[in-house]
């Protein structure tokens, strides 16, 4: 089983998703700020880092699709 948050969408010769929306890329500088954001509302734990990364790139996307560590 492949890992919906890993498998890109397919897009049209357009360059669109096959759903009609375009893919947005978030700055990796927005990312990493969200994903600190994140990090620091659970508390500053440590170990992890990728489950806060993921969250917030997925955020950024506009991704409904939870990660499997999101609470």
């Amino acid at each position: 089983m492949r890992n919906p948050a890993t498998v890109e969408m397919e897009k049209t010769s357009d360059g669109m998703a096959s759903d009609g929306v375009a893919p947005i890329d978030p700055d990796r500088g927005d990312i990493a700020a969200l994903a600190y954001q994140l990090w620091n509302n659970r508390g500053c734990p440590i170990g992890s880092p990728d489950e806060d990364w993921f969250r917030a790139e997925n955020e950024l996307k506009g991704s409904n699709t939870p990660t499997a560590a999101a609470s």
